[in-house]
């Protein structure tokens, strides 16, 4: 379904290098939920199609990773509905793409489960390279866990907000 929605639009040849600056300066580009508005055309500049793939009832796909002919393809699901659990699953999905993972098999996400046979240990591996574009000296939180401190350090890594109560909520604080 994702090759299906993916496959007529507009996009450029694959460049690597591109797409890694678009992806490192993503967490400090992507605010909002309105923020993912422009990614389809912005990913496909770099060679990168990126789609989104209705949830299917009662199931558990966060992303995909694979080829569309010659160029990498993202498809995101948008399951669970919010912001920090969906950009995570696009940076998941984009550490795939640059180490080469959509070259050989599509990289299914379901329950924190990937499903290529073999390499269950990759998926912590991307896991910690996506959480190191969005904090890359890691996350520290000075005081007491407030509102207000989310707040200031958000400001501090110039991130949303969401994605540093996620990362905490994540992390079982």
């Amino acid at each position: 379904l994702a090759r299906q929605y993916a496959w007529n639009k507009a996009v450029a040849d694959f460049d690597k290098g591109s797409f890694e600056r678009l992806v490192v300066s993503l967490p400090r580009k992507v605010l909002t939920p309105e923020d993912f508005a422009d990614l389809p055309h912005t990913f496909a500049a770099a060679g990168v199609a990126l789609v989104y793939v209705k949830p299917f009832p009662g199931g558990r796909i966060d992303g995909v990773s694979m080829a569309l002919g010659a160029n990498p393809l993202i498809a995101l699901s948008g399951r669970g509905k919010r912001f920090d659990k969906v950009f995570f699953a696009l940076l998941h999905e984009c550490a795939h793409v640059l180490n080469d993972h959509w070259v050989s098999s599509p990289r299914l996400h379901e329950g924190g489960v990937e499903y290529v046979a073999g390499e269950q240990d990759i998926e912590q591996v991307m896991n910690d390279q996506a959480a190191s574009w969005i904090f890359p000296d890691g996350l520290s939180m000075v005081g007491p866990l407030n509102q207000a401190a989310t707040k200031d350090s958000a400001a501090v890594h110039g991130v949303s907000q969401a994605l540093v109560v996620g990362h905490l909520q994540h992390r079982g604080v």
